[in-house]
């Protein structure tokens, strides 16, 4: 989206395609900005702010644990909102959007997309994949093989925690790490990632923290990085 008002204010002509019936949903994303997104010269609205984390605390599986200040304050976003706010930023630049469009091929500067059982084909000068870590469009483009991923499991869920403490548990997976992201006093977004078993571990950790009231899940995947694709 930022991409599409950059490309939108330089006088090209530039086509949003959104699978979903609308953008942002479903949420697949913890929600942190960190302040190195400040080179970007986005202008985050005050009311898609959730939370401003200050501090963050990293827990060993011994419970030891470090804390350190942020010199800058991480913002947890309402994701679903800002992917909004950043698409109607990119149509208000001159971008069109094409929601319940889905990407199905490319060949020799043509797409197809199906939209509601209809197949359309479009001539293009360019294509940015930005569909995800299973890119329909790097897998029509030959750029796929030998992707891995962690699977990541988040909830948002009622817990007393300190507002401005954003923390990480170190081995409640083999992998990777369980986080506790708040929104205030009382509700976080909590998950873990794994690259296999990620419904049990995310289970154990939840029992762990005695989670009780869970709000709602979520899940996406984290592609690991491989250096060899070109």
């Amino acid at each position: 989206s930022y991409l599409a008002s950059m490309l939108a204010k330089n006088g090209k002509e530039v086509t949003l395609v959104e699978e979903h019936p609308e953008v942002g949903n479903p949420v697949q994303c913890t929600g942190i900005l960190s302040s190195s997104s400040n080179s970007l010269n986005i202008k985050i609205p005050e009311h898609l702010i959730v939370n401003k984390i200050k501090r963050v605390e990293l827990i060993s599986p011994d419970k030891n644990s470090l804390i350190f200040n942020l010199r800058e304050p991480d913002l947890i976003l309402d994701r679903k909102e800002f992917d909004k706010y950043l698409v109607n930023e990119a149509v208000n630049d001159g971008a069109n959007l094409l929601l319940q469009h889905r990407f199905i091929d490319y060949d020799n500067k043509k797409i197809l997309l199906r939209y509601k059982g209809e197949i359309i084909i479009k001539e293009i000068e360019a294509l940015v994949g930005a569909d995800g870590p299973n890119s329909q469009v790097a897998k029509s483009a030959n750029l796929f093989s030998n992707r891995r991923f962690w699977v990541a499991r988040q909830c948002r869920a009622k817990i007393n925690c300190e507002k401005d403490l954003f923390k990480v548990h170190f081995g409640v997976t083999p992998d990777f790490f369980g986080w506790i992201v708040p929104e205030n006093e009382e509700i976080a977004r909590i998950g873990i990632g794994a690259e296999y078993n990620s419904e049990l571990y995310f289970k154990k950790y939840l029992e762990k923290l005695n989670i009780k009231e869970i709000i709602d899940y979520q899940a996406g995947l984290i592609p690991i990085y491989n250096s060899k694709p070109k």
